[in-house]
């Protein structure tokens, strides 16, 4: 019997623990976005602060990305900057980094001739 309650009480703790990690990956607004990556609470995102400790081609990625998101030039990205291109093209994860566009197939035609 002792057993079985401790079973079940471990499979509890794992499905809290699954829920909670989803949790806090689910989607998070731009705002709360941008905040998490103003380190210095200036409300603008430098190159550096965009970027964060990325490093290589992520790091190259991310400066491609930080002069698409600057549409006025001036070196920082505001929030609304941020919030404007924000799911487009230039696309962020909730992680700030870039988001990987899956390969576009071609469809067959679905119409059959009689």
């Amino acid at each position: 019997m002792r057993k079985i309650v401790v079973s079940a009480a471990a499979v509890l703790f794992v499905l809290g623990m699954s829920v909670a990690w989803a949790a806090d990956k689910a989607e998070r607004s731009p705002e709360d976005l941008f905040k998490r990556m103003d380190t210095n609470s200036d409300s603008k995102l430098t190159l550096e602060e965009f970027t964060g400790k990325r490093a290589g081609d992520k790091a190259d990625k991310m400066k491609a990305m930080f002069a698409k998101i600057d549409k006025n030039g001036d070196g920082s990205v505001s929030l609304e900057e941020f919030k404007a291109t924000r799911g487009k093209k230039v696309g962020l994860t909730t992680s700030g980094s870039p988001r990987e566009s899956p390969p576009v197939k071609a469809r067959k035609s679905t119409t059959r001739s009689c």
